[in-house]
C-alpha cells in the first residue's frame, strides 16, 4: 500500500527555517539598499557612476614593472559626476531597482520554498506558480539592469560631451581612448537562472500530481 512522504526531521525543520530566515534577511536588506540608493542617485549633487566603458585604453603604466605582463588594458572606470542629468538620473535608478528585483525574487522564492519544505508539503500550486512567477522576474529585470546601465552610462556621456570625451581618432592622432558612446556588455545569466528555475517549477509541479495521486490511493 503506498504511503505517505516521510515528513522532515527536527533538525532538518531547523535547518530549513533558518534558511528562511536568511533569504528574508537578505531580502529585507535588499529593499533598503534600494530606498537609499534610489534616494541617492535621484538626489545627490554628485553621483558616483560605476562601469563606464573605455575604448582604446592605453596600457597602465605601472604593469610595465613586471617582465611577466605582456599586454594590459583596463575597459571601464568608475566617475563621480556633479550636477547629472534628470534622464540619466532615470536610466541609473532604473538599473538599481532592476538589480534590487532580482535579487528581491530570489530571496524571496528560496524562503517560500524553505518554508513549504519545513512544513512537510512542498508540493502544492502555490510553490509551482511562485516558482514560475520568479523565472520570469528574474530574466526581465536582469536583462532589464543591463539595458538602463547601458543607456544610463550614454546619458552621462552625452552630458559630459560625447565629443570631448568619447573614445575615437584623426589624422593627428589615429586612436585615442575614452568613454564608448554606447556599449552594452549583454550578460546572459539571468536568462540561464529563469531556465533553472522553470525546470524546478516542472518538477514541483510533477511532485504535486504524484503527491495528489498517492494520497488518492491511500
Amino acid at each position: 500500500m503506498p504511503t505517505s512522504p516521510t515528513p522532515p526531521t527536527r533538525i532538518e525543520r531547523v535547518f530549513l527555517r533558518v534558511i528562511a530566515v536568511g533569504a528574508l534577511l537578505v531580502a529585507a536588506l535588499a529593499v533598503v539598499a534600494a530606498v537609499v540608493g534610489t534616494a541617492s542617485i535621484a538626489n545627490d549633487k554628485r553621483v558616483d557612476v560605476t562601469g563606464m566603458l573605455i575604448a582604446n585604453a592605453e596600457t597602465p603604466a605601472f604593469t610595465e614593472r613586471s617582465d611577466a605582463i605582456t599586454d594590459a588594458r583596463y575597459d571601464s572606470v568608475s566617475a563621480t559626476v556633479t550636477g547629472l542629468s534628470g534622464e540619466a538620473r532615470a536610466w541609473l535608478v532604473t538599473e538599481h531597482l532592476a538589480a534590487t528585483l532580482l535579487t528581491l525574487g530570489l530571496a524571496l522564492v528560496v524562503a517560500w520554498v524553505a518554508l513549504r519544505l519545513a512544513a512537510g508539503r512542498p508540493f502544492v500550486r502555490s510553490a509551482t506558480v511562485a516558482l514560475g512567477g520568479t523565472a520570469i522576474v528574474v530574466t526581465a529585470c536582469g536583462l532589464i539592469e543591463q539595458t538602463a546601465a547601458a543607456l544610463g552610462h550614454a546619458e552621462v556621456v552625452s552630458f559630459l560631451g560625447a565629443d570631448k570625451l568619447t573614445a575615437g581618432g584623426n589624422a593627428e592622432n589615429p586612436s585615442y581612448e575614452g568613454f564608448v558612446a554606447f556599449g552594452l556588455n549583454l550578460d546572459l545569466a539571468p536568462i540561464g537562472w529563469g531556465i533553472a528555475l522553470l525546470v524546478i517549477a516542472s518538477a514541483f509541479e510533477l511532485g504535486q500530481r504524484l503527491q495528489r495521486d498517492t494520497e488518492g490511493l491511500v
